[in-house]
């Protein structure tokens, strides 16, 4: 089972096919940066129940250095991402969003996922923002294990 110091991802194989466009994933730390989507059927607030519709909201990149002051060693810089707002709170994933995507627009404007929900200190608190799974950093280990279900 997973130990919870990063490498936070995982893929499961459905029992039938699904024709839907899926969100290509990112190869490259470039768009590591600016602000990102995040969406979910978590909790609205801390403590909160799960959602019946799906929500979503828009969270700027956090720094390492900013997001290692806030978690410390807990932080696995080179694994995992950070987002959301540090000094005010208020915006976040929250229980029940784990697993799911951050994305932006690339170059392109389409849509990338970079980051997979993964953890943080309660639900929008100031000081903590969110850390999700770097999904630049896993792509090829992602592609190699889809290639395998």
């Amino acid at each position: 089972g997973y130990n919870g110091t990063g490498k936070d991802w995982a893929l499961i194989k459905l029992a039938q096919p699904i024709n839907q466009p899926t969100l290509k994933i990112a190869t490259t730390t470039a768009y590591n940066q600016g602000t990102f989507t995040v969406a979910g059927w978590g909790a609205n607030r801390e403590g909160g129940s799960q959602q019946r519709y799906l929500l979503k909201a828009n969270v700027p990149f956090v720094s390492d250095a900013a997001c290692r002051s806030a978690y410390g060693n807990e932080l696995v810089a080179n694994e995992e991402i950070c987002a959301g707002y540090p000094d005010t709170g208020g915006v976040d994933t929250c229980q029940g969003d784990s697993g799911g995507p951050m994305f932006r627009r690339d170059n392109a404007n389409e849509w990338v996922q970079v980051g997979i929900v993964s953890w943080g200190y309660g639900c929008a608190r100031p000081g903590y923002p969110g850390v999700y799974a770097e999904v630049s950093t896993f792509a090829s280990a992602i592609a190699s294990a889809a290639r395998t279900l």
